[in-house]
């Protein structure tokens, strides 16, 4: 399926009004000249998916209407005395943002942005987002080319979620108590199509493998690690196989992620699924959660979908002081960027099958995010990375360093957080917006 690379296209709507702009041919020129700078300001990627209309009186918007659907719209007033229209237009839409395209941080051209000041299109912001705000309609202030990337971005990420599809391959293992395991209710609440599978189909995509499908990936595994210690090649073929097997499942009912009751499957077949979530989380085009924590796989989706190169599901060990540490079997081999070194291991737990240890980088900015509470609220939390002493748990650790520690415990939703580098506090809030979720900082 790959949804993480699917676009959803974007309204951009222009309001004028005749008292400000008597001449038609006038209102099109700066109509289709601002059109080309918004698309110029914007990666190549998003500014394909923008569609541009333009509205100057009642008419104009019921056609508007009748080509868009009522998802997300950015409104552009090109002067004052159009709130009437822009309100009628709102009607139609679940979301609108605002975009003041006569500020500088707008970086269009210097005369178009005089030309909208001169003809008032400011009071038009102001009022308009006043009137929305107090209705309670969902309204977005743009004022910038970084707030409109970042308003683009997480609508894109938002609407690659809503049409995702998940494989639940098992059930959720009992002790992870927090994670809402019902299908429905993630179909309901986010638009996510959760499939359950057995382990057995799993299994038997093992089952049918050619060497060729999994001794690439287990070369792959053994050649970039710094070491291999207590294993086998034997091993890290059988844990290869996880992967390839997967793989072929995913292909086949054309999803996007995984959750996977995987320490299950180490008693079915006396191997890990370590490998296969790290590969999966490292790819361009899927995720992969453990324990069957299937918010887990959809906050890793999120923060991939928002661009995100790494996403980690981790636990937390929380200190009294201002930092946690973040560990788990999981982690992906690729991070700002660069390859990371790792080592090939046991798993911790079960000191079975085959798991990394992979060395993180260190004082760099990340993310901390969960959506849980039945779907209903994602806890958002930004630090800065350090190395710690290693200690006896999962193979994976690393420090996070935080403003205020009382966040993560006031906000916690479960024993599994996601961690991304790179700060996409603002990004995540706006997905919340989009979700309907209640963000948590």
């Amino acid at each position: 399926m790959n949804t993480l690379s699917r676009s959803f296209p974007t309204h951009v709507i222009f309001f004028a009004s005749p008292s400000y702009w008597p001449n038609p041919e006038k209102i099109n020129d700066s109509f289709q000249s601002l059109s080309s700078s918004l698309r110029q300001a914007l990666p190549e990627q998003d500014a394909k998916i923008l569609n541009f209309y333009l509205a100057t009186n009642e008419n104009d918007i019921e056609k508007i209407k009748a080509a868009t659907k009522n998802e997300l719209a950015l409104f552009l007033p090109m002067s004052g005395g159009v709130q009437p229209l822009m309100l009628a237009m709102a009607e139609h839409f679940s979301f609108v943002g605002i975009v003041n395209a006569y500020l500088p941080e707008m970086h269009l051209p210097f005369e178009k942005s005089q030309e909208l000041l001169e003809a008032n299109a400011h009071p038009s912001c102001t009022d308009f987002y006043a009137k929305l705000r107090m209705n309670k309609k969902p309204v977005f202030w743009i004022g910038s080319e970084k707030s409109l990337r970042q308003h683009m971005r997480a609508w894109q990420a938002s609407q690659r979620l809503k049409h995702a599809k998940l494989l639940k391959i098992g059930e959720t293992e009992p002790w992870v108590i927090n994670s809402c395991r019902d299908p429905k209710i993630f179909k309901s609440a986010l638009g996510v199509e959760v499939i359950p599978v057995t382990r057995d189909t799993v299994y038997q995509e093992m089952q049918n493998l050619q060497q060729a499908g999994f001794q690439s990936k287990a070369k792959d595994w053994k050649s970039k690690s710094s070491s291999v210690e207590g294993l086998l090649d034997k091993d890290i073929e059988d844990a290869s196989k996880v992967i390839a097997g997967v793989e072929k499942l995913l292909e086949k009912h054309q999803a996007d992620g995984i959750s996977m009751s995987c320490f299950s499957m180490i008693q079915d077949i006396d191997t890990t699924s370590c490998l296969t979530l790290s590969y999966l989380n490292d790819s361009l085009n899927a995720v992969g959660a453990c324990e069957g924590d299937l918010e887990a796989a959809v906050t890793l989706y999120l923060l991939k979908a928002l661009g995100a190169d790494f996403v980690w599901m981790a636990n937390p060990i929380i200190y009294e002081e201002n930092y946690i540490d973040m560990v788990h079997c999981t982690s992906p081999r690729k991070a700002c960027g660069a390859e990371l070194s790792y080592r090939l291991l046991r798993h911790h737990e079960s000191g079975r099958g085959v798991s990394p240890e992979v060395r993180l980088p260190e004082e760099q900015t990340v993310t901390l995010a969960r959506i849980g509470n039945n779907l209903t609220e994602m806890m958002i939390e930004t630090g800065k990375t350090s190395r710690i002493t290693k200690a006896p748990t999962c193979h994976t650790q690393i420090r996070v360093n935080l403003n205020n520690v009382q966040n993560i415990l006031k906000n916690l939703m479960g024993t599994h957080l996601i961690m991304s580098y790179g700060d996409f506090s603002k990004d995540l809030e706006l997905c919340s917006q989009f979700l309907s979720l209640k963000a948590l900082r």
